[in-house]
């Protein structure tokens, strides 16, 4: 099935097969899973002598529904991508291999200790077994623990299985609580909820659009709730792992029921058994990132992308599709409504509501009366960094921990600093695969490439001079070991990739902050999502001038969001926020604006700005990638591919020059781009359908990695 053919392959059936049914055949003589796709497909269908299915893997129930199944149909037709591996892309992992895969049995999801257990005989028995121990009495201190939570207890799973035997860990089952009513609704809430409720059976797309802390999230949950209630089910997506946990608490607290969780980081048995519940319908509900809309819900009636301007919809490997315009393509295939949710909504959908395709619903204040966080810019160059704190943010850090408030640090770079570098002959320390810095880490002396993850000891002297290197600018580990001076009673927490490398980490280092247990969050992009942190009131900006003059187009848009979305993190429960940004460019005209956090100002200016240059939502881009190792041979491929597409263009289409990428070198591979601009849709997906058959031709286009990437968000 995950083959690079476009058009359907054809065997011979003894008996019809419902569309979306998985089958077993021979692929050169191997066997590989294929997936049953409409007889009608325009797709050509071969007429020679057919091979027989070999086996059908779903003679009860299609693994792919048909309204899923067609989405996916349509998804390789709009995105140019082969139909195998889209259709491999939406099944679980283990429904893709040859081999039968065994029933998903429904395993406990967290375990406590016995209610009868006898701690004190269990320590005896145990003399010999100090892991097992250790891991008992945690379980007994810290109450019920997630299976997932185990790994990072003492001794591990491995420990907990002879409790289990022993019968002193049993199995926790949540009980199901009866739904909680919504708190008091706003007139802004109460009428985007009318809204949503007015034609429940009809297709349409609302821009629920709300400041930071206003509400947007009850506002979904109870047009959610009645979709339920009317017998259909809901799918809700959000943009990270890291949203799921509170979002996961706040609808089983507000509908009562079961939510299946579909995300990367479940292993393939727990994808398969939450994919099971949904295909059998015991599970309505389902929750999770931009793959979990492959999930086989029917009857939906609700499509809900929460904070829908986040990149992370968009995948930007393989099968490069946007969730969010997929949820949207899914609701119209369901007669069901889409609810896209921001305080910060992208470009292209901000259009779209304006131009009546979408319907808009505004939440213009803040839930409870709770006041919006004052921004204010700390000019550098009258107040210097030091070690990429000012005076002026360390008193404000004083004074929040005097309080027993909480702050975040945000700084969107890992490390201790970002170069190392000798000044005195100008030799620094690059990655021999990329163009690219390698990345300074203190705590263990290395050195580390972002893009490659190459790793190597760094030195203490300059290779060329023996001079002792210099460690230029500050990530996120530098700011923690310069807290630690500061103020070493604080407890910091270090909230990026490095630190959290799990789900269960993840889940704990919230649990923390929900506590109050932690006083600095230093972090990257991971702190600004939709977190609702109770207890912050300052946010510290350590430099806000990298897209300040970034070339991509999207760069302005992309920092006013994600500022005004780290701002929306301060000051929630009443208490005054404050928000200081660190500047060299006080005087910025982005920055100007974004002090008076008025999104909607700042999206006109941009939306004129990228009328005049002619960029989306105004024109619709694709963008060919090429990469090898050599780079003549990359260049020279997507040289050939602009002379064709310069041939096969018929107006409405721009084809522009081949360039080095913005990165031009990755993993040892050189990488080339061309961009390709249109007016529209239609006269864009007619040129690349015919493009796209053309280049497959190429006898080059096996000797190297190319790509077609519809709507890109990132030209890096």
């Amino acid at each position: 099935m995950p083959v690079r053919s476009r058009d359907p392959f054809t065997y011979a059936a003894q008996a019809p097969i419902a569309p979306g049914s998985r089958v077993l055949v021979t692929v050169r003589r191997g066997s590989m899973i294929g997936v049953v796709v409409p007889s009608d497909s325009k797709r050509t269908a071969y007429a020679g002598r057919l091979s027989p299915i070999r086996e059908v893997l779903d003679p009860e129930r299609p693994s792919l529904p048909a309204p899923l199944l067609e989405l996916l149909l349509w998804a390789s037709d709009y995105y140019h991508h082969p139909l195998g591996q889209v259709l491999h892309a939406a099944l679980p992992v283990r429904l893709r291999d040859p081999e039968p895969a065994p029933p998903p049995v429904e395993r406990p999801q967290a375990y406590r200790a016995a209610p009868d257990l006898d701690l004190a005989a269990a320590r005896k028995a145990l003399a010999h077994a100090p892991k097992q121990l250790a891991l008992l009495e945690q379980i007994v201190q810290l109450g019920p623990q997630p299976v997932a939570a185990l790994r990072d207890l003492p001794g591990g799973t491995r420990a907990a299985r002879p409790l289990i035997e022993r019968g002193w860990l049993v199995a926790h089952v949540e009980p199901e609580a009866p739904a909680q009513a919504a708190e008091a609704f706003s007139d802004e809430q109460r009428a985007a909820v009318a809204a949503l409720n007015e034609r429940p059976d009809e297709f349409g797309v609302s821009l629920l659009q709300g400041v930071t802390g206003s509400g947007k999230t009850e506002v979904f949950l109870e047009a959610a709730r009645s979709t339920l209630a009317a017998g259909r089910s809901i799918l809700l997506l959000v943009p990270e792992i890291a949203l799921t946990p509170q979002l996961i608490r706040q609808v089983r607290m507000r509908l009562g029921l079961s939510v299946a969780v579909l995300h990367s980081r479940l292993t393939p048995v727990q994808q398969h058994l939450n994919w099971q519940q949904i295909r059998e319908g015991r599970i309505k509900a389902v929750l999770g990132t931009r793959s979990a809309l492959f999930a086989p819900l029917e009857n939906l009636g609700l499509i809900v992308i929460d904070e829908e301007h986040d990149p992370a919809y968009k995948q930007i490997e393989g099968f490069r599709y946007n969730a969010r315009d997929l949820g949207i393509k899914l609701a119209s295939l369901h007669q069901a409504r889409a609810v896209l949710s921001s305080a910060t909504p992208c470009l292209e959908t901000l259009h779209a509501a304006q131009t009546g395709r979408y319907r808009a619903l505004g939440l213009s204040r803040r839930h409870a009366g709770a006041p919006r966080p004052e921004l204010k810019l700390l000019d550098l160059n009258q107040h210097p960094a030091n070690e990429g704190l000012s005076a002026p943010l360390v008193a404000a850090l004083r004074l929040r921990l005097e309080r027993g408030e909480q702050s975040i640090l945000f700084r969107n770079r890992r490390g201790f600093s970002l170069r190392l570098a000798c000044h005195a002959c100008g030799w620094q320390a690059d990655c021999p695969n990329c163009s690219a810095p390698l990345i300074y880490y203190a705590h263990r002396e290395t050195l580390r490439c972002h893009h490659c993850d190459r790793s190597e000891a760094a030195p203490t002297a300059c290779p060329n001079c023996a001079r002792r290197p210099h460690r230029i600018g500050v990530g996120t580990e530098r700011l923690v070991a310069r807290l630690a001076t500061l103020f070493p009673e604080a407890r910091v927490l270090q909230l990026d990739r490095d630190q959290i490398t799990s789900h269960t980490r993840l889940e704990r280092a919230f649990a923390d902050i929900h506590a109050g247990e932690t006083d600095i969050i230093v972090g990257t992009q991971l702190t600004a999502k939709g977190h609702d942190f109770a207890h912050v009131s300052l946010i510290g900006v350590v430099n806000a001038d990298a897209q300040l003059f970034s070339m991509d187009f999207r760069a302005p848009e992309r920092m006013f969001q994600q500022l005004l979305q780290l701002a929306g993190r301060a000051g929630r429960r009443g208490q005054p926020g404050e928000v200081l940004i660190q500047t060299h460019y006080p005087r910025h005209r982005l920055l100007a604006r974004l002090l008076e956090q008025d999104y909607p100002a700042f999206a006109a200016e941009a939306l004129e700005e990228r009328a005049r240059a002619h960029f989306p939502p105004y024109r619709h881009l694709a963008l060919w990638r090429a990469e090898a190792a050599d780079p003549a041979v990359a260049q020279r491929f997507l040289e050939r591919v602009a002379r064709l597409g310069h041939t096969l263009n018929q107006g409405g289409c721009k084809v522009f020059d081949v360039l080095p990428a913005p990165i031009e070198r990755i993993a040892r591979r050189f990488r080339f781009q061309l961009l390709v601009s249109a007016e529209g849709r239609g006269p864009r997906r007619s040129l690349l359908e015919r493009w796209h058959a053309e280049v497959l031709k190429i006898p080059d286009a096996r000797k190297l990695r190319w790509s077609l990437d519809i709507d890109p968000i990132d030209l890096s």
